[in-house]
Formats: C-alpha cells, sequence, structure tokens
C-alpha cells in the first residue's frame, strides 16, 4: 500500500491540495486534508456537485458535521458505491479513506497533454482557471427559460446571439478590361470593410485577397489581379482617408 498512497498523494497535490511534504500515507492525512481533496476532486470532476462545497473544514461541530454530510451526499450521486457518510470525512478509518480517495482520484479529468505541459505561474493558472469554468458549463444541466436563475440566463440565454447573415463580396480578379483591373488595384474597399456591419463579421479574408493584401504591405508586387490597396500610409505622407 505504501507505492499506491505515494501515488494517491501525488494526484491529490496536481488536484491542488496543499499536501504538506510529511505526509506520505493515507495514514497521515487530517480530516482537514481529506475534506479539502474531496471537495477539489468533486469541483475538477463535476463542478456541480463540488463548486457550492467549502474546502475548508470549520471550527464548529455543527457545521462540520453539515459539511461531512454533504461531502457524503455529493460522493454518492457520483457514483461512489461504498459506505460513506459524515464519519467518513471526520472520523474516518485508514481503509475507508483511501477507498474513497481513489475513487475519486480515478474519477479525475485526465489531460492529453498531462498537466505537465502547462506553463508555469500565472499562465498556467489561468488555463486551469479557464478548464474548470468550461467544465462548470458544460456539467450545468439545461433549464427551460421560464424556471432560469439570472446566472442561468446569463450563461444559457439567446440574448447576446446575433443571426447569421451574408452579404455580396466584391473580390479581385485575374484578366478583365484595365478600367476594372483599375478598380480593383485602388477604388475596390477592403474585404472587411465591406461588410455593412464589419464588427459582426469574420476575421479570416479569403487567402486570395489576403495574399494580395500582403504583398502590398510588403512593398512587393501584387499578383495579377490587384487586389487590396495598402492601408499603410505613403513614406513621409499623410495617411489615407
Amino acid at each position: 500500500m505504501e507505492e499506491v498512497d505515494k501515488i494517491l498523494i501525488h494526484s491529490l497535490r496536481q488536484a491542488g491540495t496543499a499536501v504538506p511534504p510529511e505526509v506520505q500515507s493515507v495514514r497521515d492525512l487530517t480530516p482537514e486534508l481529506v475534506v479539502d481533496a474531496a471537495v477539489r476532486c468533486l469541483r475538477a470532476v463535476r463542478p456541480a456537485l463540488g463548486g457550492p462545497l467549502s474546502p475548508l473544514l470549520p471550527p464548529g461541530i455543527s457545521a462540520r458535521f453539515r459539511l461531512a454530510s454533504d461531502l457524503a451526499a455529493a460522493c454518492q450521486e457520483l457514483g461512489f458505491g461504498g459506505d460513506v457518510g459524515y464519519q467518513t470525512f471526520l472520523y474516518s478509518s485508514e481503509h475507508d479513506t483511501r477507498r474513497l480517495l481513489l475513487f475519486l482520484v480515478e474519477k479525475l479529468p485526465r489531460d492529453e497533454g498531462g498537466r505537465g505541459a502547462e506553463p508555469p505561474g500565472k499562465s498556467g493558472a489561468l488555463l486551469r482557471a479557464i478548464g474548470a469554468r468550461v467544465r462548470e458549463q458544460l456539467g450545468t444541466p439545461w433549464v427551460p427559460p421560464q424556471c432560469r436563475t439570472p446566472r442561468l440566463q446569463r450563461l444559457q440565454g439567446t440574448g447576446r446571439l446575433h443571426p447569421f447573415t451574408t452579404c455580396p463580396l466584391v473580390l479581385p480578379q485575374s484578366g478583365g478590361a484595365p478600367e476594372l483591373q483599375e478598380y480593383f488595384g485602388g477604388v475596390a474597399p477592403p474585404v472587411p470593410a465591406q461588410p455593412p456591419q464589419p464588427r459582426g463579421a469574420g476575421g479570416a479574408p479569403p487567402p486570395t485577397h489576403q495574399a494580395q493584401l500582403s504583398a502590398r504591405h510588403d512593398g512587393g508586387a501584387a499578383p495579377p489581379g490587384p487586389g487590396l490597396a495598402s492601408r499603410l500610409p505613403p513614406q513621409g505622407g499623410a495617411p489615407p482617408p
């Protein structure tokens, strides 16, 4: 069981529980650490279950019983088949604690790249926060509009959505009359500026138009059928209107 406990404690540390270095086995886990580990695992597996629970064991006896009972109910809802109650977290035996924590650790999501691929520091914390938020939203069941709370309405409502609309675009063409080529070379507006509401337009212009814009931007010759005029002001001149 020594190797099993080492792997288990390492997994709990990865899940966010601050297990002290001197803790080497499940026997050394205090009720505070067991509660903290269980809550963090529940939040990672199913945020809707673990989100309302506090990872800190309160000092009051009645508050301890309530938190431990809520934790036991959450573990049962997650599918734990063993006996679990408030005593599992407050006065549990080593065997029962190990069995429960192994169940929770096995439920933890496995990242394809592994947690070692996460950047350290604030970037890694931001990625973990984003992942937790996405898992929370995915784990929230759909609720009919009439039954939604204000928070659920912001999350599941359609007030911020806009219908998809299309508009014709004027794209440069190779060949044709010189007047047409002159129009494409300097008069035709850029593709991102052609939609009536540019803020709602896609951010990627067609590849051909983008290549022509890059050629103009770099000062090189544009391919046949001039494309977008450069948005940069000429050397020493005033910017275009």
